[in-house]
C-alpha cells in the first residue's frame, strides 16, 4: 500500500491483527517476508490510512475488509507537444562534454560551475497544449549528452501558465539541455499525481542562448510570479517524491528544511530516481496566535506560521500522533489533541481554530534528533519523551492546499497564503546514496530510529550536494 508498506492479518470479533512491512526496510516487503511491525487495530474507527479515509471490518471468515472512501477520479489532460528551441541567436561553445561515465549530480556540478555566465542564459521552446484542459505547463530539464545509452533526470523543473513559448530560466550560456514537457489539468491541485498529463515521449535538445535585453525587461529570474500587494516572505523547503521519478509539488503535501529533510527520512531512502527537490515558497508575511507546534514545549505562542498539519491523501488534518512523537511534544498536548490513542495515529482534539489555520497557513513543527518514530497502542510509553539534542535545527511543514495562491495570483489577493515559485532545483535518491548519504536506519517490533551521526552525517551530504548546484537564494529577482 502507498508504495512504502504492505500488510496482512486477520479479524478477530473487534479486533484486526496486522503485520505491516516497510518496503524501505527491505525489498523482500513485497512480499511479506521480511520483519514486521505487529498491531492491533480497532474496527470500525474512521481513519485517513494511505491516501483515503477507510473503516477496518471484519469478515464472518476472519478476512479484514477495508471500507475507503476516495476523492472524484479525474482523467488527466492529453500530453502537451513540443515544437522547437529558438535557435536565432548563435549559441557559444558548449561545455557539456565531460566524462559521461559521471553520475548525473556530478555532471551537473560540473557543468554549473564551468565560471560561464551563470543564470544570465534562457532556453528558449516553443510549445502547444489543449487550452480547455490545460492551466500550466511543466518543463523538465536534463543535461544533454552526447555519448549514447548515457540518461540524466531533470534537475531543473519550470512551471509556465499556458502560452505557446516559454524562456526556461536557471541555465548556463551555450550549455545544451534536454526538455521534456507535461501538462497539468485546469481546476485541480498540483499535489495530486492523476491530474498531471504523462511526460512528452520525445525530447528537444537545446542550447542555452543570453537573454535578450528586451527579454530582461518584462522578465526576472522567477517569472509569471505576480508582484505581491502584500508584504510577504520566502522560504526554501525540500521534498522527496517517494512514489515517482518527477517532483511532486507542494499542494497539500509536507516539507522540510534542508536539515530537516536530511537528518531524518534521507536515512529511508531507496536506490531509486525519486527526486528530493528545492523549492522556495513565497509566504504571506503574518503573524498568528496561541500556536503550539513551533518548539517541543508545546506552549501556545505568536508565530509566522500555523500549527503543522500532517498531509495525507489531498488533506493537511490535525497533526497525527507519530508526528506529534517525533516532535517530542509533551505528553499534556498530546493528551489534549489525542484523547484516544489508537495505533490508527489520528487525533480530534485540534481546536476549530487552530484547524481552520492549518487549513489556511503553511504549518511548522520541529523535529529533534536523534529521529524517532514509534507506533503505540492505548497509551504513550513510560519513557516519553525520550531525550534529544539541543538546539533543534529541524522543521518541518504543510502546505494546506485552500492557502495556495491560483496560478497567476499574487499572495495575498483573495485571501490566498502562499505561492511556489516557478523554478526548482532536484537531485535524486539513487545519484545522493553515491555520493554518501547513509540509507540505514534500525526497525525493531513498531519502533523506527536513526542514529544521530548518521543524521548529521546525511545533512551534511545533502547540504554540499545542492549547494555545488550553486542555486541563488530564494526570492532572489522576484519582484516585491
Amino acid at each position: 500500500m502507498a508504495g512504502m508498506t504492505f500488510f496482512t492479518g486477520n479479524c478477530s470479533g473487534q479486533i484486526v491483527r496486522a503485520s505491516f512491512y516497510m518496503l524501505n526496510a527491505h525489498e523482500k516487503a513485497k512480499s511479506c517476508r521480511t520483519e514486521a511491525m505487529h498491531v492491533t487495530l480497532p474496527v470500525g474507527e474512521c481513519a485517513k490510512t494511505y491516501g483515503a479515509w477507510m473503516i477496518f471490518a471484519c469478515a464472518p471468515d476472519g478476512s479484514i475488509l477495508l471500507r475507503y472512501w476516495e476523492k472524484p477520479k479525474v482523467l488527466p489532460p492529453p500530453t502537451p507537444s513540443l515544437l522547437q528551441c529558438d535557435r536565432s541567436i548563435t549559441a557559444l561553445n558548449s561545455s557539456s562534454g565531460a566524462d559521461a561515465s559521471q553520475g548525473a549530480a556530478a555532471k551537473v556540478h560540473e557543468v554549473q560551475g564551468t565560471g560561464l555566465v551563470p543564470r544570465d542564459a534562457i532556453l528558449n521552446v516553443a510549445y502547444s497544449a489543449d487550452a480547455s484542459l490545460v492551466d500550466i505547463v511543466s518543463f523538465e530539464v536534463s543535461l544533454a549528452d552526447g555519448d549514447a545509452g548515457t540518461v540524466h533526470p531533470p534537475f531543473i523543473h519550470f512551471t509556465t501558465l499556458l502560452g505557446s513559448t516559454v524562456e526556461i530560466p536557471g541555465v548556463e550560456v551555450g550549455v545544451q539541455y534536454l526538455v521534456h514537457a507535461r501538462a497539468h489539468l485546469r481546476g485541480h491541485t498540483e499535489g495530486d499525481p492523476a491530474t498531471w498529463s504523462n511526460l512528452t515521449g520525445e525530447s528537444l535538445t537545446c542550447t542555452a542562448i543570453l537573454r535578450s535585453a528586451a527579454s530582461e525587461a518584462v522578465h526576472d529570474v522567477m517569472p509569471q510570479l505576480v508582484a505581491a500587494r502584500a508584504r510577504t516572505r520566502w522560504l526554501e523547503v525540500y521534498r522527496q517524491n517517494t512514489n515517482g521519478d518527477l517532483p511532486d509539488f507542494l499542494d497539500a503535501h509536507n516539507s522540510a528544511d534542508l536539515f530537516g529533510q536530511f537528518s531524518t527520512y534521507s536515512a529511508m531512502m531507496v536506490e531509486k530516481p525519486h527526486p528530493i527537490t528545492r523549492y522556495c515558497v513565497e509566504l504571506l508575511d503574518v503573524t498568528l496566535p496561541g500556536v503550539m507546534t513551533t518548539s517541543a514545549a508545546g506552549q501556545p505562542m505568536q508565530s509566522h506560521f500555523a500549527d503543522y498539519g500532517s498531509c495525507i491523501g489531498g488533506d493537511c488534518i490535525c497533526m497525527v500522533l507519530p508526528d506529534r512523537m517525533i516532535a517530542r511534544q509533551p505528553m499534556e498536548q498530546i493528551s489534549e489533541a489525542c484523547p484516544r490513542i489508537t495505533p490508527l495515529g489520528m487525533c480530534s482534539g485540534c481546536s476549530q481554530r487552530s484547524l481552520e489555520a492549518t487549513w489556511n497557513y503553511t504549518g511548522i513543527t520541529v523535529v529533534p534528533l536523534p529521529f524517532r518514530m514509534s507506533v503505540v497502542e492505548n497509551a504513550l510509553p513510560m519513557k516519553y519523551p525520550p531525550p534529544y539534542s539541543s538546539p533543534i535545527r529541524g522543521h518541518w511543514f504543510s502546505h494546506p492546499a485552500a492557502g495556495r495562491c491560483p496560478p497567476g495570483v499574487a499572495v495575498g489577493d483573495g485571501g490566498c497564503t502562499w505561492q511556489r515559485a516557478p523554478l526548482s532545483h532536484s537531485l535524486y535518491a539513487d545519484e545522493l546514496i553515491r555520493l554518501g548519504v547513509n540509507a540505514t536506519f534500525k526497525h525493531g517490533g513498531r519502533a523506527f530510529s536513526v542514529d544521530e551521526t548518521v543524521s548529521l552525517q546525511n545533512a551534511e551530504v545533502g547540504r554540499k550536494a545542492f549547494e555545488a548546484l550553486r542555486l541563488p537564494p530564494c526570492g532572489t529577482g522576484a519582484r516585491s
